[in-house]
């Protein structure tokens, strides 16, 4: 076996390592007691023989294969069409170690461990796109596709999927993985039936997350250790738990992260993440909130609407703190509860301090301030109507103060009748 392939299997086992050690210790505590996340993870082995269909180790390589192109920014080489329907290779593609530009399209890949792998090679060289993975059978910690210390990569419109139905002693499957890796470019991939996550960014920056499609996996997106990712218009829908945050500073924009079993979104240990106008309704059917907040410092939470969670809508742990929230709709959160929300943490702000406009809560009409349950006694101070406006005055208020004036009236009106 050459250097390089070992070098891989270490990298890889590193990977799977610390995704494991990250959501490990994010499944510790990114639910309240009753609700820890509780993920089975599996390493790869490091003296395990590869077996690649197309094997890429430095940029010489390519010429070893029927490749269109020259490798240049504006006639890369080209890699497409193959089909591998059996479980024959470990890897389907694996390029690793070159600095030619190249593209993968329109492949269709079966393989034990990863469909396409990219690892190490030069910034914007790698572009892939229009491809089935399929981690078939799931083992080991297997892969859609991977891509390890490589910045700049384009990953667009491939489908990466687990197929069901095989019997296997390990599962641990992710639809695409990104270690290490910057300026990342995943956008309109469909990920869906992993074991796992369908999209995870571990240890990663500057990454673009956008109009991907993420369904029937364990987690729709994770981002763990890292910054300045900017998650965006994803439809993250019916897996355990929908978009995840560990460690790391991001934001999470205009998703839409329904009928997740347990949270529409979680954070762990965030701080300074901005989660603006997504769609968390319908999640925690079987328990969970729609976003959770363990830990979670100095972020901001706005314009989003929570509907019809089974649970809380927002729910703040008591290390939750300084976290400012305002100008969301809650509508039929936790029906029957005393409050929508739930806040045990500290210098947690509910309304916007200068326009001085709170949130929308369907199960109140008065112009008091709305409570919210936990240990720290907060409250909406300038809650507002459907409109977003402030509430003057209570619904009932406006009828009863009709009432009197109507009364009134009429009392006036037959005053002038007698004395004429």
């Amino acid at each position: 076996m050459s250097r390089t392939k070992w070098c891989t299997g270490v990298l890889l086992s590193i990977l799977c390592l610390s995704i494991t050690m990250s959501i490990n210790q994010s499944s510790k505590s990114l639910a309240s007691d009753s609700h820890n996340i509780s993920i089975n993870h599996h390493n790869y082995p490091n003296d395990i023989y590869y077996t690649e269909f197309i094997s890429i180790n430095k940029d010489e390589d390519f010429l070893n294969y029927n490749i269109t192109g020259l490798g240049t920014k504006d006639d890369p080489y080209i890699i497409e069409n193959i089909v591998l329907d059996r479980e024959e290779y470990n890897n389907g593609v694996a390029v690793r170690d070159t600095t030619k530009y190249f593209v993968i399209r329109n492949c269709t890949l079966k393989a034990w461990w990863s469909c396409i792998i990219i690892a190490n090679v030069s910034e914007g060289t790698a572009n892939i796109y229009n491809n089935t993975c399929f981690v078939w059978p799931p083992s080991l910690g297997s892969v859609g596709i991977g891509i390890v210390e490589t910045n700049g990569a384009m990953i667009r419109n491939n489908n990466c999927t687990r197929e069901r139905g095989y019997i296997t002693f390990f599962e641990g499957t992710y639809g695409i993985f990104l270690q290490n890796s910057n300026n990342t470019i995943v956008v309109e991939n469909i990920c869906e039936k992993q074991d796992m996550h369908g999209i995870i960014s571990n240890f990663s920056k500057n990454n673009l997350i956008e109009r991907n499609y993420c369904i029937l996996n364990s987690v729709g997106i994770d981002i763990s250790y890292s910054t300045d990712d900017l998650v965006q218009y994803n439809q993250v829908e019916q897996n355990r738990f929908g978009i995840l945050g560990f460690k790391s500073r991001f934001s999470i924009i205009n998703n839409t992260a329904n009928s997740n079993e347990e949270h529409g979104i979680g954070l762990q240990y965030c701080t300074l993440t901005n989660v603006t106008a997504n769609n968390i309704s319908f999640n925690g059917y079987r328990k969970g909130y729609g976003l959770y907040g363990n830990v979670a410092d100095m972020c901001e939470f706005t314009y989003n609407q929570f509907i019809n969670n089974t649970d809380y809508g927002l729910f703040l742990d008591r290390y939750s703190d300084n976290n400012t929230i305002h100008h969301n709709r809650f509508v039929y959160n936790k029906v029957g509860g005393e409050s929508q929300a739930l806040d045990h943490g500290k210098n947690n702000t509910w309304y916007d301090v200068n326009a001085l406009e709170g949130n929308y809560w369907n199960d109140w009409d008065s112009r008091k301030p709305y409570p919210i349950i936990g240990g720290a006694d907060a409250e909406d101070k300038y809650p507002l109507n459907e409109s977003f406006q402030r509430i003057s005055f209570s619904t009932r208020g406006a009828v009863m103060t009709v009432l009197v004036l109507s009364t009134i009236s009429i009392s006036l009106k037959k005053k002038k009748k007698k004395r004429a």
